[in-house]
């Protein structure tokens, strides 16, 4: 076939252009019209309710179960589907029972409605009979077509007729008796809009006269869905977002829709000419068959709007196809935009009902005509739903050319034209144009006279007739709806079996009719109303008189007045009737019977109760079968009936008695698709790869394939890929093999029984393969984990490649090729190997086949009979798959970094992807890969700590720009990874790479493919280190574990919070040496005392409990009991941690336990019984007989107490603080009366006191009490009484005592057993022998207690403090068996401990940090410390912090030797050692030589590495020969090295070095760690040089303090690894938002007031170094991409740079943005005010006096309306200046309303004779600009001068200001405005979510003020209209935009434009300028 040439394509569309032209053009008479139209749709059953539901915004797409109940990964919850497809009334169509029981449903409802619609239309199907109509249907697919036409097992059930698709037209032809074309059209989802345009042409033609277009789609079956779904078309949640930014897809839905077309002179009813109708196709297109085409689109709207002489002006509205996909949207969006809405001249509205019920896809078109069609009767467009943020890239929406309605919107003109888009799937366009019906309805359809209606109707139900006649009466009457149902039921319909009949009146019925009676039989009221004598309201008003007087409720109406007396007899035309002269009434009269009375008139008319026996005759006659012509009664209707007038279909009701079964889908397991025929050839594309399968020569069907058939024929029936299904094969048994032919094919039937997943494979009717398979959802878990294979030997002789794999094959007979040679290499013995995946599961479980093969020890050939299990998990091979298809749209320099399962592999045999790194974690495999690169050719520098020769070589290398590789080996410990991570941080560093060798490697090499490949990667750092490439990274350090260790005690961490208890290592043991005073005990139970409480719940600090600094850690624990070192039972009291597997105590405060005492009754005594016996008989004296009061008996203190007093028979008071502890103390000390015991919770117990003391009170309090209660025990005391106060909780606070104590010689003395500790030990051995005295008196004695377990602490005192307790509280740490006692079971932390016994080595132990340091480990037990530091002790601070140490007996010696020596360091470790063996080393030396790596030297790293590198080797290999105990080796390393920082280069060299000495003794088993600080705050060097600037970033972390660093020391010190670090890191700030490039350079340098320098000194001499000029730079680079060389950093002012910065902004547009901005801000000054608002326009002053001659200024103000910014203009005016004001109370939201309203006002200054000009600020610009092109067209002369004003500048400053999404948005933000002219913002922010609930502006005003202080409405007046008028002249500005040029773009909107002139000043102060009205003066006196 030829392609035209140009003149036959000119020809051929100038052909087309013709015949559309025609088609378009009909004569009168002859337009093609809809007439009838009828409908179900998603949750409607008609269209009424669809267009409720369009109007409500009803979802009509809902979540439900209607077709089928399914979890499907590809079937959306949500769908759209109409409701009763199991009905039909089969009686109607005259259906046989068997055929309406085989029918389609698409059938069944599509019958049904075609018949709605035609009655709709006015016309009865029967009158259709043997005419020329169409049937046009589009349809699709039926879900259950298929399955239906295949079913073979039953007898004849009508399938083909009721199943086959083209009966869908053929059926309605045939029942309808119709002559005309009918076909079904499937063009996907543009059928319907093609049927109907096959329709259009049909008609226009004469090839038929009518036409029924109609269509269905029905969602039965999930099948297509699932398609659909993969396809990637749909929604997953089921949302259809039409236009939307989120739109995802589309939703299936159902609908059926049929219109009636017939031509306008037979129509008696039209709801739209259609004007024409065109489609095209896409043909070929780059993207797909399914991809849609912009272009082809815009194309068919182009031609079918020229073709029909339609100007795109005159469309009124487009209804899209618009589906909600994320191809579709913007395809059509912009082919819109270009064919119609940029030629429309105004904002053309847009919609698409799919947002509302889904795409019904074949249906699609005819439903978007259903809604055009709403639009047209009602006069308004129903809106889009789901759009929340329009989809960006639409131009036409963003452009304003277009608008998607999402608000009911008017359609205005009534002539209205609308175009309807519908395109198919696969490139089929199809559209539309329709015209509005202009006939409206005029009083409603009212007729004119007031003849009443009757109206006799049928249907197949009585329910059917009554619901037609509800309708009409329920409704105002309309004489054209009537005419309709008199025009549709003049004829007999068939199959209706029920009529009825109504009479419907404007008025009442009997004076309607004029019918009036001869007599009246009732009363005279009634007789004088129906004689028209009486109006109907005299009539009521005589009634209620006449009952009012007459009390009798049987009312005699007889005794009323005559009412006819009044009136002419002659205007009588009924007498008043009696009962008795009835009789005598004339034949043939007329009664009207108004009474209760039966009436028998045999030959009378009679007229009772208010019916007209005429009409209701004539009903009864049409009920009875008769068929009288009804319509002949009334004036003739003119048709078409006018737009409005009721529709029929709605009304019309069915016989839905029964219901007839309808297909629903249970799930997809069924015979159809559990078997299938599968033919395999290998000239099948597919199925090529099967000849690689040969063995022995013949190619025979690999096992694996039959496999794979059975997997996908399992998948199938579940509507499911094979890879979405994990399965499980079972006893596969293969009987034979099956070989493949060269050329045609083998055909398989593949069986798979349902329930037991048995299956068989037959071939030419012979089994050949069988087993079972089923469905594996914990495929996972049932996975070996098999040992990776580089975890065996890497030697070659164990390894078997892949030729040695494939030879073997050969020889054995296996000739494989293709995907079945993909086995890589595996182990000698065939048990572990790597398979390639290459997407083919047939192959690759043959490959593993193979292996089974070769595991086999013999040259004959094997083929697999049988398998007994295999597990298949398609996901883990899927993720393979996933990772080669990402990296086809990766960059080159792209990195793909992927989260795989532990079980994943990935070698490093695919082709296009170099592995980067790979890291393994208990749970998951992490990969980092890249795309493989070409080879570059970098210079290669070898760097080495011992020689820096290299330095300048690698400078020179960076000054020319090269890409650098520098390598290194690490035979002798390396710094080059700090290094480089140094320089990579300054400029050109990023050109400079890293290879560093850790393990043994080749020679490096670049050529060598060792290095090659490697080098290749073209990675920054490169390391190879456990025989394989990496780098270093920073990883979370994971918790430290657990120990179970020799000595544990009770710590809370933080002070306060009791649940931060845990237990610690400690460093006590049995071989620690102790004071000469102190023993050692393991510890079997300690308690818990109020004091512990306090410590613990920080209600008490530290120093109160423990004055030494040394304790103050340890504040819990003060008794034990438990076994010492030579056996015996003891129990004691301890100053501190008590609570501990060990204590050490003072040996003079211990007893040995009574044999009749166990442990835990030992543990309940110590420090109770201390404490009272020190009290009450050492501090209080008592006596025998004393009195005694003792506050909270029943704990320890009290019970103790009592045990005493009782001893020593004192007269004894007592306080509880519950009932149940009063009843326990009257049980167990029955001694103490009743009325002694008070309550300890309030301050009751003091009346007690007083009234059993008689007021004489108490002679000793041992008190526990606080705060008011300590006062009211003190008021108690007795004449020299002594106050005992054992609480420490007012003593802390310092709490005021009452002078009563002075008064009455009373003593205060505060108990602290603490003291006794501290005590001479004669103290301390009278108070042990008072109670062990009291043990062996018996009234020392163990008390009541509640043991907790070790691992319960927290919950212990925690019960404590609940104050629940009687008694004591014990913590069991051991069992009291001796043989057990060392036996310690709670986990506890690790915990940093010293030893005492040995020394600690500090290297700078005098720096800021090691001071620091030295305390710390002071702390944790050092008492031998040696200080390494080349100058000694060099101030007081040094000598004072020795001084202290020396205090707490430690040891310390300052050593000067020089450690950057080997000799030096050997003499350090010696002068350690002679103090102890040495524990541990801490190297904190460090030089700091910055400077940027250019201008490095030699010398200076040199100075740097000595302290650090060389020191640390010269200590490794001592401490080597000299510390065989060393437990810790730490050297401090820096974040420097770690993460690199600019001018560290030699600083983080050195630090580098020392962590790979680290490692290597790691290696070695020898201890070691390095720890990288961040910057340290407080002390150290960073502190010492960045005093002021806290928020210093270095190597991105900022500073931490001190104590955060020893805090987490504890942490690193106690891992095993041998670099750890700690760090804060910084946020990452965006300086560009916050600040601009001066001031971000100015906080770097420190410059806090910028008018305190000089803008053009150089920041060198503001004092930058070279790390400020790198920082400096980077930050310029980055944030501001501002691009300046070091050097020219150095040179660089701050005047350069706001230069600089200037350009970089006019470069950006950032200039016009900034003046946008700045408009914006200064546009709105003023709220616009209601004053003197019914002035239109008002005389400003000026400098012509009124009546001078004068040329005349109008001035519009700005958008406030407000004159007093052009006050300064105006009155410098000389000519007479009129101020023309917008409306306030009526503002309009266009500038063309806006013009419109103020053009009156203009009028009287108009002059034909002399120019009027007119200058407008701002918006007044905008409303000028419009009034001129209304004054032009009418001639007038009009001279227009802008300021600061454009349609273009104003919209934009509007825009970017109020870039609101939403209409509420835009309000509010307006409110916003007005509101801060009177308060802060922020007030309001708090109610924008409510403001945004508001429905409206008005609602939202009131809540604004409501909001607003008192005095600030005080302060200016705020009124809702101002809020209005403000409004809507923003929204008018805010409607046209194009974007800034130098002239605003007047240009483009004026012919003439003659100056543009600019003035200083912005928005508002150009109002000022003297400028400004010499510019303005001129003009006026130039033009004049």
């Amino acid at each position: 076939m030829t392609d035209l040439n140009e003149t036959q394509e000119k020809e051929l569309f100038n052909v087309n252009f013709q015949y559309g032209r025609w088609l378009s053009s009909p004569p009168a008479g002859e337009e093609v019209v809809i007439s009838g139209m009828s409908g179900r749709f998603p949750e409607s059953d008609n269209v009424y309710e669809f267009r409720d539901n369009l109007f409500n915004k009803t979802e009509m797409v809902t979540e439900n179960e209607k077709r089928w109940k399914l979890d499907h990964p590809d079937v959306p919850k949500r769908s759209a589907n109409i409701n009763n497809i199991n009905k039909l009334d089969a009686g109607y169509f005259g259906l046989h029972y068997r055929q309406a029981k085989n029918l389609d449903p698409s059938l069944k409802v599509l019958m049904e409605t075609v018949i709605e619609a035609i009655m709709d239309a006015g016309v009865n199907p029967l009158e259709l009979k043997g005419s020329k109509t169409g049937v046009f249907i589009g349809f699709c697919y039926s879900d259950v077509e298929n399955m239906t036409l295949v079913e073979m097992t039953k007898s004849q059930q009508f399938c083909v007729t009721g199943f086959l698709k083209s009966l869908l037209a053929h059926r309605l032809s045939y029942y309808l008796r119709l002559k005309g074309p009918s076909f079904i059209v499937d063009t996907a989802c543009s059928s319907s809009g093609n049927a109907l345009h096959s329709a259009f042409k049909s008609m226009r033609s004469g090839e038929c006269e009518n036409a029924i277009v109609a269509s269905c789609n029905l969602t039965i079956h999930p099948g297509v869905t699932i398609q659909f779904s993969r396809l990637g078309v749909l929604s997953p949640e089921g949302i259809p977002r039409v236009f939307d930014q989120d739109a995802n897809g589309y939703v299936r839905s159902e609908a059926c829709t049929c219109f009636l077309l017939q031509k306008s002179k037979n129509a008696k009813r039209i709801y739209a000419q259609i004007i024409n109708t065109k489609v095209n196709t896409d043909g070929f297109k780059k993207e797909g068959i399914t991809f849609p085409s912009s272009r082809v689109q815009e194309e068919l709207m182009t031609e079918i709007y020229r073709e029909s002489s339609i100007e795109f002006s005159e469309l009124s509205y487009v209804e899209a196809h618009g589906t909600g996909t994320q191809a579709g949207d913007p395809e059509e969006a912009n082919a819109i935009d270009r064919a119609l809405a940029k030629n429309c001249g105004k904002e053309l509205l847009v919609g698409s009902v799919k947002s509302n019920i889904g795409h019904t896809e074949p249906v699609s078109g005819l439903c978007s005509i259903v809604k055009v069609l709403i639009a047209m009767e009602t006069g308004l467009i129903p809106p889009n739903i789901n759009l929340r943020r329009v989809r960006k890239g639409l131009e036409g929406i963003e452009q304003n050319r277009m608008k998607i309605v999402t608000e009911t919107t008017e359609l205005l003109e009534h002539d209205a034209v609308v175009g309807v888009n519908n395109f198919g799937f696969g490139g089929n366009n199809c559209h539309m144009i329709l015209q509005r019906f202009k006939k409206r309805k005029i009083d409603g359809g009212l007729p004119k006279d007031d003849v009443p209606r009757l109206i006799c109707v049928s249907g197949r139900t009585n329910e059917a007739v009554l619901k037609i006649l509800n309708d009409v009466s329920n409704k105002s009457l309309d004489e054209e709806h009537v005419g309709l149902l008199h025009q549709l039921y003049k004829t007999n319909t068939p199959n209706h079996f029920y009529r009825g009949y109504a009479i419907v009146s404007k008025r009442d019925i009997i004076k309607d009719l004029e019918c009036f009676p001869t007599c009246v039989f009732g009363n005279k009221i009634a007789t004088a109303y129906y004689n028209n004598i009486v109006q109907l309201e005299e009539a009521v008003s005589a009634a209620i008189e006449f009952s009012q007087m007459n009390s009798d409720a049987n009312l005699n109406f007889q005794t009323l007045p005559d009412l006819a007396d009044s009136k002419e007899k002659n205007q009588t035309k009924g007498d008043y009737l009696t009962c008795q002269n009835f009789i005598k009434s004339s034949k043939g009269a007329v009664i009207l019977n108004i009474s209760d009375l039966p009436l028998n008139g045999e030959d009378n008319l009679l007229v009772q109760n208010g019916d007209v026996n005429l009409l209701d005759l004539l009903g009864r006659l049409y009920t009875q079968g008769y068929l009288p012509q009804v319509h002949k009664l009334y004036p003739q209707i003119k048709f078409p009936v006018s737009r409005g007038t009721s529709m029929v279909s709605p009304s019309v009701q069915w016989n839905h008695d029964k219901s007839w079964t309808t297909y629903k889908f249970s799930d997809f397991t069924s015979w159809d698709t559990e078997q299938r025929v599968h033919r395999i050839s290998l000239l099948y594309e597919d199925h090529q790869f099967m000849s690689g399968h040969c063995i022995d020569g013949r190619n025979l069907l690999p096992a694996t394939e039959y496999l794979h058939l059975v997997w996908q024929t399992y998948a199938q029936s579940r509507r499911l890929l094979s890879s979405d299904i994990p399965v499980v094969f079972e006893d596969c048994k293969f009987m034979r093999a099956v070989t493949l032919p060269k050329s045609g094919y083998v055909k398989l039937l593949i069986t798979i029984q349902r329930g037991t997943g048995k299956f068989e494979i037959l071939e030419k009717d012979s089994m050949i393969v069988s087993g079972r398979i089923h469905h594996c959802p914990n495929a996972s878990e049932q996975q070996v984990n098999l040992p990776n294979f580089h975890s065996f030997s890497d030697n070659k002789l164990e390894i078997l490649k892949q030729d040695d794999i494939y030879r073997e094959f050969y020889l054995r007979g296996y000739n494989y090729s293709g995907l079945f040679k993909s086995i890589k290499r595996c182990n000698a013995d065939a048990s572990t190997g790597l398979i390639k995946w290459e997407n083919n599961w047939s192959a690759f479980m043959d490959n593993m086949l193979q292996m089974k093969i070769l595991q086999c020890d013999t040259r004959l050939l094997f083929v697999p009979i049988g398998i007994k299990k295999i597990i298949i998990d398609p996901k883990i091979l899927q993720q393979l798959n996933t990772l080669k298809q990402s990296f086809v749209p990766l960059s080159k320099n792209g990195f793909i970094l992927t989260r795989e399962d532990i079980s994943f592999s990935l070698e490093n045999d695919i082709d296009e992807i170099d592995i980067v790194t790979e890291y393994v974690t208990p749970n998951e495999r992490i990969f980092l890969m890249k795309k493989k690169v070409e080879n570059y050719e970098p210079k290669f520098i070898e760097v080495s700590s011992s020689n820096v020769n290299w330095i300048p070589v690698l400078q020179k290398a960076l000054n020319l720009g090269k890409d650098v590789i520098t390598h290194a080996t690490n035979r002798d410990p390396e710094g080059i990874l700090g290094l480089i991570n140094c320089i990579r941080r300054e400029s050109n560093g990023n050109l400079v790479k890293c290879f560093f060798m850790m393990d043994d490697a080749p020679e490096f090499d670049p050529q060598h493919s060792f290095y090659s490949k490697q080098i290749n990667k073209n990675l920054a750092i490169n390391i190879y280190k456990d025989k394989s490439w990496g780098t270093y990274r920073h990883l979370l350090l994971e918790e430290r574990p657990k120990i179970n260790c020799e000595h544990s005690y009770a710590y809370f961490k933080s002070r306060g919070d009791i649940s931060s208890f845990e237990w610690l290592e400690g460093a006590l043991c049995k071989e620690v040496p102790l004071k000469e005073e102190q023993l050692l005990v393991s510890t079997c139970y300690s308690s818990i005392n109020f004091k512990d409480v306090m410590a613990a719940s920080g209600r008490v600090n530290p120093e109160i409990l423990q004055s030494h600094r040394l304790d103050q850690e340890f504040l819990i624990g003060f008794e034990f009991s438990g076994i010492d070192l030579s056996g015996r039972r003891i129990a004691g009291m301890t100053n501190t941690q008590g609570i501990s597997s060990y204590v050490t105590f003072d040996s003079s405060l211990f007893w040995t336990i009574p044999d009749s005492w166990t442990l835990e009754d030992a543990a309940t005594v110590p420090v109770v019984y201390s404490t009272v016996l020190y009290a009450l008989l050492m501090v209080g004296e008592m006596k025998s007989g004393s009195s005694v009061l003792i506050h909270s008996a029943t704990g320890g203190i009290g019970l103790a107490a009592l045990n005493i007093c009782l001893h020593y028979k004192c007269d004894i008071y007592v306080t509880v603080g519950t009932q149940e502890k009063r009843v326990y103390l009257k049980e167990n000390y029955p001694q103490i009366p009743d009325d002694h015991i008070g309550n300890s919770r309030d301050t009751s117990f003091e009346q007690m006191i007083k009234k059993q003391t008689r007021n004489k009170g108490i002679d000793l309090i041992l008190n526990s009490l606080s705060e008011d209660k300590l006062q009211a025990s003190i008021r108690c005391l007795a004449q020299e009484g002594k106050f005992l106060e054992i609480g420490k909780y007012d003593l802390a606070n310092d709490s005021s005592l009452n002078l009563l104590l002075m008064e009455k010689e009373a003593s205060y003395h505060g108990i602290f057993l603490d003291d006794v500790f501290r005590d001479i030990k004669e103290m301390k051995t009278k108070l042990v022998k008072r109670l062990v005295e009291g043990i062996g008196a018996g009234f020392v004695k163990p008390l009541p207690r509640i043991v907790f377990n070790a691992d319960e602490i927290e919950k212990s005192y925690r019960y404590m403090m609940s104050g629940q307790h009687i008694g004591r509280i014990l913590i069991k740490l051991r069992n009291e068996e001796q043989d057990n006692a060392n036996k310690f079971q709670i986990m506890s932390n690790p915990r940093f401990n010293c030893d005492i016994r040995y020394t600690y080595v500090v290297i700078g132990g005098l720096g800021g940090v090691g001071l620091e340091l030295t305390d710390w480990l002071i702390l944790r037990g050092a008492r031998k410390l040696v200080l390494s530091s080349r100058s000694g002790v060099q101030n007081g601070y040094h000598q004072q912090r020795i001084n202290v140490w020396k205090t707490y007996g430690v040891e310390v010696t300052i050593s000067t030797t020089d450690v950057t020596t080997e000799q030096g360091c050997e003499d350090l470790v010696r002068e350690a050692n002679a103090l102890g063996p040495v524990d541990a080393i801490f190297n904190l030396a460090v030089v700091l030589k910055d400077a940027l790596f250019q201008n490095q030297t030699q010398e200076n790293f040199e100075a740097s590495l000595a302290p650090k590198a060389h020191a640390t080797l010269y200590l490794d290999r001592v401490t080597r020969k000299l510390c065989r105990k060393l437990r810790y080796f730490v050297v401090f390393s820096s974040v420097s090295c770690g993460r690199g920082n600019p001018g560290q280069s030699n600083y983080g060299m050195a630090n580098s070095v020392m962590e790979r000495i680290c490692e290597n003794r790691k290696r070695d088993g020898l201890p070691a760690v390095a720890i990288q600080w961040g910057a340290i705050g407080e002390v150290g060097l960073v502190a010492k040089l960045q005093k002021d600037n806290k928020e210093l970033v270095i190597g991105g972390t900022l500073q931490q303090k001190i104590s955060s660093c020893l805090e987490a020391l504890d942490v690193l010190l106690k891992h095993n690894y041998p670099v750890v670090s700690s760090m804060v890191v910084a946020e990452k700030h965006d300086r560009s938002g916050a600040f601009s490039a001066v001031e971000a350079v100015a906080n770097v340098l420190g410059v806090k007031d910028m008018k305190t320098i000089s803008q053009y000194t150089t920041f060198a001499e503001l004092g930058m170094d070279s790390m400020m000029g790198t920082e400096i730079n980077q930050i310029l680079e980055k944030d501001f991409e501002i691009y300046v060389t070091p050097k020219e950093v150095m040179t660089l002012t701050f005047a350069k740079l706001t230069e600089m910065e200037a350009d970089k902004m006019k470069k950006s547009g950032n200039i016009v943005d900034e003046k946008i901005e700045e408009g914006t801000n200064l546009l709105i000054q003023f709220i616009p005010s209601g004053e003197n608002v019914e002035l239109g326009a008002v005389t400003l002053n000026s400098q012509v006096d009124s009546g001078v001659e004068a040329p005349i200024v109008l001035v519009l103000p700005g958008v406030e309306g407000d004159f007093k910014p052009l006050e300064y203009l105006t009155s410098s005016l000389n000519a007479h200046v009129i101020g023309i004001r917008y409306s306030y109370n009526n503002p309009k939201d266009s500038i063309q309303e806006t013009a419109q309203n103020t053009l009156p006002h203009i009028q009287n200054y108009l002059s034909r004779k002399n120019p009027i000009y007119i200058v407008g600020h701002s918006f007044g610009a905008l409303v000028g600009l419009e009034i001129i092109c209304l004054l032009e067209k009418k001639g007038h002369n009009i001279i227009m001068i802008l300021i600061d004003g454009s349609p273009t500048y104003l919209t934009s400053s509007l825009k970017k200001h109020f870039a609101h999404e939403t209409e509420a948005h835009f309000q509010i933000a307006i409110l916003n405005k007005i509101a801060s002219f009177v308060i802060p913002l922020d007030i309001l922010a708090q109610h924008e979510d409510t403001l945004l609930k508001c429905k409206d502006l008005e609602e939202r005003m009131d809540l604004l003020l409501a909001s607003l202080p008192s005095e600030a409405i005080n302060k200016q007046k705020l009124e809702k209209q101002a809020a209005v008028a403000l409004y809507m002249r923003c929204k008018a500005a805010k409607l046209s935009m194009i974007d800034e040029e130098d002239d605003y773009q007047m240009s483009k909107i004026c012919d003439n434009l003659a100056e543009v002139t600019t003035i200083d000043g912005d928005h508002a102060t150009v109002l000022n300028s003297p400028d400004l009205v010499k510019a303005i003066s001129e003009i006026v006196a130039l033009k004049s």
